[in-house]
């Protein structure tokens, strides 16, 4: 998929399969040379409040891992103030409100989660 997202690089969708394939690697695998492929992918979307939401949530979760919470937060304000439906987007500011120690933002987050669905989360 990355020689295919090479040929097409402005291919929004490729880039966003190749690019959560990416970050879900770097997770299993500990390994944060898969965190770089995946900025590599969304390199051609410039940061900031033009970029798509699905862009910038997976933008977030990169700078979470690379323990880059103040800029991994402001993402995932433009992407909650887009779609204040998104439990992707509150359960990772969790994360990283709880890797903060605000564990305040992080209950309130979660329950704007447990908000979201039915049944238990």
């Amino acid at each position: 998929m990355h020689a295919a997202l090479t040929g097409k690089p402005a291919d929004l969708a490729l880039a966003l399969k190749v690019a959560r394939l990416d970050v879900a690697q770097a997770s299993a695998l500990a390994d944060p040379r898969y965190l770089g492929r995946a900025e590599a992918a969304l390199a051609p979307w410039p940061d900031g409040p033009a970029a798509p939401h699905e862009v910038l949530l997976l933008r977030a979760m990169i700078l979470q891992s690379n323990h880059e919470f103040a800029a991994s937060l402001a993402d995932l304000q433009r992407v909650l103030e887009r779609d204040p439906g998104n439990g992707q987007a509150w359960l990772v500011r969790a994360a990283v409100r709880q890797a903060q120690a605000d564990y305040a933002g992080t209950k309130a987050d979660c329950g704007q989660l447990a908000g979201l669905t039915l049944g238990l989360a």
